[in-house]
């Protein structure tokens, strides 16, 4: 079967790739992007107005069972809860080291929109005391550019996400191309009259975010639900799936491909660049009722498979049916079967246990594959 051909081809579809699908397409350029993780549906998947005896614990969650899946991820603790938990990934299957004696805390959420759903939103240009504070400090490497060389791109880019806020004329706090900002509550203006009798050198000034405070390019202004974090209907915080994704969508040149992990880049020794990319299709691993119709395969009930029907990790798939995977060279992973899922200790992991762990997803997709494949 012939490769596909684009003239581009991104990797991921958070901030960074949905800016760059946007920018190639509206140039002309065919191209693919391509999501390790799924689609999201704001229709299902934002929840920012499901009330709260909607949820099992009442958005108190299962604290014990996000503590042993996603340590790290819960560090965020405002947005990784009951909820939302879902935009970031399982520290257990996803596991990364660090240097000894330091802490990295990676955060990560695999679906197209990648973190650009859960990101904070505050949104600030930076100034030349920032730009030059290498070169007058004399550490790290001075930066080779300058406020005045960016200044016409932070214009560009505010222009288009559209970033609420209030012109001061501060120069370690550069204006940008604000719209309307948000009012301040009543404690805010008194505190923020306060300061301005009381100190010539202090001011309090309202945040500087991405989020419409007026209708902008066909998103909606804000409603001030206050729960961003968990999707926003309206399209009116700025993300990957609500603005540049729909923009590249528009030029009739955008692929969006989700499920696709990124294996290698094809690299061609004879003119030293990359002419490709392979991928790991694994959207039959993760498709509606695969897993269930694997284990029903494997001689398994629906009865058996109770509750975990429309499974969609290995956590579930090793608590549902350890014997019908094989765990190889992994059998002595530092996690425990439990009725709910997989719990594991991450501070056991490496490199070597979660390629292992890849190699499990691999072998449980590839069973899944052949058994449909044969008609089961």
């Amino acid at each position: 079967m012939p490769a596909n051909t684009y003239d581009a081809i991104i990797v991921g579809s958070g901030i960074t790739g949905g800016w760059a699908a946007k920018e190639l397409t509206e140039k002309g350029l065919n191209t693919l992007v391509l999501e390790a993780g799924r689609t999201i549906d704001p229709g299902t998947d934002y929840v920012e107005h499901v009330p709260v005896w909607e949820l099992k614990y009442r958005n108190w969650d299962d604290r014990a069972t996000r503590q042993k899946t996603q340590p790290v991820q819960r560090e965020v603790y405002y947005a990784c809860d009951e909820y939302s938990s879902k935009f970031f990934v399982s520290d257990i299957e996803n596991p990364y080291t660090n240097v000894p004696g330091t802490k990295f805390s990676w955060i990560r959420g695999r679906q197209v929109g990648g973190k650009s759903i859960t990101w904070g939103r505050q949104s600030y240009r930076w100034s030349d005391l920032d730009f030059e504070a290498n070169l007058k400090e004399g550490i790290a490497v001075d930066w080779p550019l300058r406020y005045a060389d960016v200044a016409p791109w932070y214009d560009y880019v505010e222009e288009f996400a559209g970033i609420s806020g209030q012109a001061e004329g501060l120069p370690q706090l550069p204006d940008g191309k604000f719209l309307p900002p948000m009012e301040m509550n009543c404690a805010e203006l008194t505190f923020r009259d306060a300061l301005a009798k009381n100190f010539d050198d202090r001011m309090l000034t309202i945040g500087r975010t991405a989020v419409l405070t007026q209708v902008h390019k066909g998103r909606a202004a804000c409603h001030y639900c206050g729960v961003c974090h968990r999707g926003c209907i309206t399209s009116s915080y700025f993300s990957s799936l609500n603005s540049t994704l729909p923009a590249a969508q528009k030029t009739g040149k955008f692929t969006m491909r989700p499920y696709s992990v990124v294996h290698s880049l094809v690299f061609d020794s004879q003119t030293r660049k990359v002419t490709g990319v392979r991928v790991i299709d694994v959207s039959d691993y993760y498709a509606d009722d695969a897993q269930t119709n694997y284990l029903l395969a494997q001689g398994e009930t629906r009865a058996s498979i109770g509750q975990h029907a429309g499974i969609t990790d290995t956590s579930e798939l090793l608590a549902v049916d350890p014997g019908g995977v094989d765990l190889g060279r992994f059998a002595d992973a530092p996690f425990t079967l439990e009725p709910n899922g997989v719990s594991g200790d991450p501070t056991k992991a490496t490199v070597e246990r979660g390629r292992a762990l890849i190699d499990i997803k691999v072998a449980a997709a590839v069973r899944q594959i052949r058994a449909q494949a044969a008609g089961l």
